[in-house]
């Protein structure tokens, strides 16, 4: 993700010093925002569908729930989605 930000920094700045316009600059940052986002969020897609079909399991504890929909997650990052999802 740094060298991303990296990259669009000097990407902005080379833009700028070719005196292209701000507009064509605008729409080129939200592209790469919206791509780098979209990225981001297909890399939990599997957790969160798995979450999903769990439901609300009302009738569990908090202990209980978290047990049920990280038991088969295989790291913290994955569980720590499941369970904030």
């Amino acid at each position: 993700m740094q060298f991303s930000w990296q990259l669009l920094q000097f990407l902005t700045l080379a833009c700028l010093h070719l005196g292209m316009n701000k507009k064509i600059i605008f729409l080129a940052f939200t592209l790469i925002i919206a791509t780098l986002t979209n990225a981001q969020s297909q890399k939990y897609t599997v957790v969160d569908e798995v979450v999903a079909k769990l439901g609300s399991l009302p009738e569990l504890n908090v202990a209980t729930i978290t047990d049920t929909i990280t038991r088969n997650l295989a790291n913290k990052e994955m569980k720590a989605r499941a369970i904030f999802y």
